[in-house]
């Protein structure tokens, strides 16, 4: 028997894993078998990452699931980088200040004691996401943006969606 070449996606912890194992499956064929790399939190915002240090930091985590897992680059099919977006995407001015408010998403935008800090999250995390989008070299690999305020986007932002392929080169072995 061949064989299965492997997906793997990276999502934030167990609980993406458990929503999205299924359905993963139920969309691959026999020949494919979905794998999850849990990294325990939002890569994009970990500390010390920078627009420099981004795609290594992926690199690293996938590379060190394949060091685990005693896998090699030819077993993978692709890699899935699962992201919630966090509202980034929504205009500023559907972030809405209320004092001794805790931080809540509704169907018209994001209310929060910390507008500023919000608005500098969106802005970092959007700028990675970008960096994330860029065509490089070698392994297939995308993002899939997942958002509760994905309907509330301005619509320029939408297409971005539409835009997810991108590579990260890895070693030969």
């Amino acid at each position: 028997m061949k064989k299965k070449k492997l997906i793997i996606a990276i999502v934030e912890g167990t609980s993406d894993q458990y929503a999205l194992d299924d359905l993963l499956n139920q969309l691959t064929s026999d020949l494919i078998d979905v794998k999850f790399a849990i990294v325990r939190g939002d890569i994009l915002q970990q500390d010390g990452v920078t627009n420099n240090n981004i795609l290594s930091r992926i690199k690293d985590h996938i590379e060190q699931y394949l060091n685990i897992h005693k896998l090699k680059r030819n077993d993978i099919l692709s890699i899935i980088h699962i992201v919630d977006i966090d509202g980034v995407f929504l205009d500023e001015n559907k972030i809405i200040h209320k004092d001794d408010a805790d931080t809540t998403y509704t169907k018209d935008g994001i209310v929060t004691a910390y507008k500023d800090k919000i608005i500098l999250r969106n802005k970092r995390k959007r700028q990675l996401l970008n960096l994330l989008k860029r065509p490089l070299k070698v392994l297939f690999f995308c993002s899939l943006y997942v958002s509760l305020n994905l309907l509330f986007c301005e619509p320029e932002y939408i297409l971005i969606f539409l835009n997810i392929k991108c590579t990260i080169p890895f070693s030969n072995e």
